[in-house]
């Protein structure tokens, strides 16, 4: 039996992420919630399209937000406040998950065209684009401590970066 359940969501919830006493969701309907389970709060931010893919900074204080306009944006976990855009990696029919790296300076995420892309958290600006896959990057994750990181795609494959590798943040 469930000790809780959380119905606000009016659409398919895409994407969680958990965080302490706080559950983060993005739903299409075009919302990211966060759930404060001890509190029993909810705080809902509108992204205003399909948010496909969610995650909280490192820092705990911000929320990357993926939709299927082409845009991932970042917000103030507090206050809801559109902090940044990433923009110049296509997204309109996949869920693709992005995700920051370890240190918080940089946003990584796949695209359709089988493109890994990176932007400066703080500028916004694309620092890197690289072919890394034939199909669609469905999803990256970067290593908690080592800068690496894992791509994987719908041509099927799982490919592992390092700082050495042309999609590695480096040092």
């Amino acid at each position: 039996m469930p000790i809780q359940i959380l119905e606000d969501a009016k659409d398919s919830i895409e994407s969680v992420h958990i965080l302490d006493h706080e559950i983060l969701t993005g739903s299409v309907d075009g919302y990211f919630r966060i759930y404060d389970i001890r509190a029993g709060s909810v705080i809902q931010d509108r992204v205003g399209h399909e948010v496909t893919s969610v995650c909280f900074s490192g820092d705990k204080n911000c929320v990357l937000a993926s939709s299927l306009d082409n845009t991932i944006r970042l917000f103030d976990k507090e206050n809801g406040e559109l902090l940044s855009e990433y923009t110049g990696h296509k997204n309109s029919q996949y869920r693709i998950v992005a995700c920051l790296t370890n240190t918080d300076a940089h946003v990584i995420s796949g695209s359709e065209d089988g493109r890994i892309c990176m932007w400066d958290l703080v500028e916004g600006n694309m620092v890197m684009s690289v072919a890394a896959h034939t199909r669609s990057v469905s999803c990256v994750a970067y290593h908690p401590t080592r800068t690496a990181m894992v791509s994987t795609s719908l041509d099927g494959s799982v490919k592992v970066w390092d700082e050495g590798d042309e999609a590695g943040e480096g040092s």
